[in-house]
């Protein structure tokens, strides 16, 4: 970073990146100068940890500072701000969101900016420019929010739909984009307990389709619904499990996450920044290295502002507006092109906890139903599953894919 002494003299400090803290409110630059009284800087506090700020210049750089070399007054002023160093967890997160979604709308205006509305709604909220730009909707759109609603969430419903726009949440983000989008990118897995009156899933099956009939697969949409002991398991878009749940009173069994980056916390601001910057401020907050593939453009501009979401969300949201993924590798990330991810198949074996001998067709078929369906073999992928007894099967297939497998067992089996 840069500090600047009164005769106008650059000197540059090494500083390293430590975990963010939950980003500041404040956007009232102010000076803050170095112990030695030499150095200054104009900015504005984003975030905080117990040994470190984070700063952002008037020219838009964003620096980290160690609190040791900050003069006493600078150190009064955090102190006095009352901006709290300590993380929410995913769970909190999580939490709050929900809260806010089904709490009331907020305060209506006639006519704003689409960036204005979300910022107000007071969640992290990613904006979907590049669904955006697909659709021709400039990321400025002007929105209503002056509309009936009776919680956040219908009036986000109400106020999107107007210019062609939709949201999906992830665990800690809601995602903005066009309705086309989210149709494709909002699908998720739930699991429902559903009552079978004399083990007739027929009926159960068309009453659930009789919401949004066009959006399953047996009208030619995408949704899915497979019976499996003491559970039926939906694969839908997010607006249709929430119109599961307004319709036909029903809750999906809450995702139990249990991936690391599920539960890692994390803040994200980038601003037509590169893919190196979105791996710097992620390693410096988990805690491991995240390392670039040869093959991916570095020059890519990328937009986010996240402050408190899961580790796992910030990568998606960004590295899916740009056709990436990202892999484990032995202590790293690694940072991969879309294409390249799926292409990587990994022998494992995997228990499912509901499977038995008997059923073991059941398992195979509801998993290839429910989990990225096109990625295994019969429907032209490359992924395989075959049981070899009992509650174990022998899987083939990506790590973004295996991700998606363990979420739908970590749900049943935590649920069971």
């Amino acid at each position: 970073m840069q500090f600047t002494n009164p005769r106008g003299i650059a000197v540059c400090l090494l500083i390293g990146f430590s975990a963010l803290s939950p980003r500041a409110f404040s956007q009232v630059p102010r000076t803050w100068q170095d112990n030695s009284g030499k150095f200054s800087v104009q900015a504005v506090l984003i975030s905080q940890t117990p040994n470190t700020v984070r700063l952002k210049t008037a020219a838009g750089q964003v620096i980290n500072v160690p609190k040791a070399r900050l003069s006493q007054s600078d150190i009064d002023y955090l102190e006095s701000s009352g901006k709290s160093a300590k993380k929410r967890s995913a769970s909190d997160a999580e939490r709050a969101l929900d809260t806010s979604l089904a709490g009331p709308p907020i305060q209506r205006q006639s006519e704003e900016t689409l960036a204005s509305f979300l910022k107000r709604v007071g969640s992290p909220v990613f904006i979907d420019r590049r669904g955006l730009n697909q659709a021709g909707i400039p990321a400025d759109v002007p929105v209503n929010s002056d509309v009936a609603a009776a919680s956040l969430s219908e009036q986000l419903d109400t106020v999107l739909a107007e210019k062609q726009l939709a949201w999906y949440r992830l665990r800690t983000a809601l995602v903005v984009t066009s309705i086309k989008k989210a149709a494709r990118d909002s699908i998720e897995v739930f699991a429902y307990r559903i009552p079978i009156p004399r083990n007739d899933f027929s009926a159960v099956s068309q009453k659930l389709q009789s919401v949004e009939p066009s959006s399953w697969e047996a009208m030619g949409g995408r949704g899915s619904v497979v019976p499996l002991p003491n559970f039926v398991v939906i694969r839908q878009t997010g607006e249709i499990h929430r119109k599961l749940a307004q319709q036909l009173q029903l809750r999906p069994i809450p995702h139990r996450f249990v991936h690391p980056l599920d539960n890692a916390v994390v803040a994200i601001e980038l601003d037509n920044g590169t893919l190196d910057e979105f791996a710097e401020q992620l390693q410096s907050q988990i805690n491991r290295k995240v390392r670039l593939s040869e093959s991916l453009s570095t020059d890519l501009a990328i937009t986010a502002d996240l402050d408190q979401v899961s580790a796992a969300d910030a990568l998606n949201l960004v590295l899916g507006q740009i056709d990436c993924q990202w892999l484990e590798r032995p202590n790293e990330l690694e940072f991969v092109p879309a294409d390249y991810a799926q292409e990587q198949l990994e022998q494992r074996r995997v228990n499912v906890p509901f499977a038995s001998t008997p059923m073991a067709s059941l398992v195979v078929n509801a998993i290839m139903t429910l989990v990225e369906p096109s990625s295994w073999k019969p429907l032209g992928g490359p992924g395989q599953i075959q049981p070899i007894g009992g509650k174990i099967f022998q899987v083939s297939q990506s790590q973004p894919t295996f991700r998606e497998l363990n979420q739908l067992l970590a749900d049943l089996g935590g649920a069971g």
